[in-house]
Parts: C-alpha cells; sequence; structure tokens
C-alpha cells in the first residue's frame, strides 16, 4: 500500500471514530474502547495501526468530548 493511501485509511479511521464519539453524545452510553478498536482494525487492516493504537485514539477522543469509556485489554493480550 502507498503511503497517500494509508493516510487515506487512516483518515477514514480516524472519521469512523469521531463518528462513534458523537452517535454516544446523541444516545449516551459508554464507548467500549477496546471492543471498537479491534472491529475498526479488522475494518481497516492496512492503516497501519494496532487495535491497541486505535483504542488509544478512541479513549483521548471521548476524554476529550466528556463521553464515558470503557477501557479494556485487548483480547489478544496475554494475561
Amino acid at each position: 500500500m502507498t503511503e497517500p493511501d494509508r493516510a487515506l485509511v487512516q483518515r477514514l479511521v480516524a472519521e469512523e471514530i469521531r463518528r462513534l464519539v458523537a452517535d454516544t453524545i446523541e444516545s449516551p452510553r459508554c464507548l467500549a474502547a477496546q471492543r471498537l478498536a479491534e472491529r475498526l482494525q479488522a475494518a481497516y487492516p492496512n492503516c497501519g495501526m494496532t487495535a491497541d493504537e486505535i483504542a488509544a485514539e478512541i479513549v483521548t477522543a471521548a476524554i476529550g468530548a466528556r463521553v464515558p469509556v470503557e477501557i479494556g485489554r485487548s483480547s489478544q493480550s496475554k494475561r
């Protein structure tokens, strides 16, 4: 994947995160950051970000918008 393509995919991921946070503001609930990050990483596997990095972005956006967020561990993490 070329760098411009990767940048486009990363922008799509960022837009999806913004949409998730906006939807949560409209319909109050708690965002499950890790679960949503794993779904986004599966949907955009060539985004150049791990599920944990996407989860961190979700947490940052949710905190900035004062949206409740559940911080979990990756299902691929060793316990």
